[in-house]
């Protein structure tokens, strides 16, 4: 069967936007997902004071070193409340490739 240029594009078109808007758990339909690389090593993590638990239904998500340019910025860990039907929160970490450092979020189960 012969297609031509135009009902491929069109075709191919269709097919893109059906399997971007096919996000991850955790990402709005049709989220893009920015990833952004850092040439160097982020430093240890630091050791954390956990304040008192405010509530039974919070759970302890750590603090942690967030890319800011090449360079990295300490954010803190806080009581959160988990995703409805979740209760454990799953930490991200930083992953190395050959083109450098970059964050995989943390996520609840």
């Amino acid at each position: 069967m012969h297609v031509s240029p135009a009902v491929r594009a069109i075709m191919m078109f269709s097919l893109a936007a059906t399997v971007g808007a096919c996000a991850p758990a955790g990402y709005g339909q049709g989220s893009l997902i920015s990833v952004s690389f850092v040439s160097r090593e982020p430093p240890p993590e630091r050791v954390e004071v956990i304040p008192a638990r405010p509530s039974n239904d919070v759970v302890w998500v750590s603090g942690r070193w967030a890319a800011n340019g090449n360079d990295y910025t300490w954010r803190e860990g806080s009581w959160e409340r988990p995703e409805s039907g979740k209760k454990e929160w799953v930490k991200g970490k930083w992953v190395h490739e050959d083109r450098g450092w970059h964050y995989m979020d943390g996520h609840w189960q």
